[in-house]
């Protein structure tokens, strides 16, 4: 969600998402795909700025972006105002965060397509020490 990790990580947005697919492999498409694109954007996390600060870093053109509650479970009514709002403004689709496609689990809200941005994270520095502490935490704990 570009929220960023500890010191020495970042999020870093490396594709678009679209709900659950056929088998293990989500449909995906370049990040680039909605870049300039009028979205309608929505998250249910601790820090929704950063989220939304991922997507206009991606270049996407957020008309409207609804913030709920961290781990929240859509109903269909919240899915409704949402599928009515991007009707409403035009936009060409609806991007969310995995987190919350996961748990919505279609690939359309009303007439628009509904996409997650999918986050990785990249070490700039301590990588290495990172991976030692788990190590070290894992043979502790057995």
């Amino acid at each position: 969600t570009g929220e960023g990790g500890g010191q020495g990580a970042g999020g870093d947005p490396r594709k678009t998402w679209n709900s659950f697919g056929k088998g293990t492999t989500l449909p995906q498409r370049p990040l680039e795909t909605l870049r300039g694109q009028r979205v309608l954007a929505f998250c249910g996390l601790g820090n929704p700025a950063g989220f939304r600060h991922t997507l206009e870093v991606c270049g996407y053109d957020v008309v409207e972006f609804h913030e709920f509650p961290d781990h929240h479970a859509y109903g269909p009514s919240e899915l409704k105002v949402l599928a009515a709002a991007a009707r409403r403004t035009g936009v060409e689709a609806l991007v969310c965060t995995q987190k919350d496609l996961v748990k919505i689990g279609v690939d359309r809200l009303g007439d628009r397509p509904l996409w997650a941005i999918r986050v990785g994270i990249e070490f700039l520095a301590g990588q290495e020490e990172f991976e030692k502490t788990l190590r070290i935490g894992d043979l502790n704990a057995h």
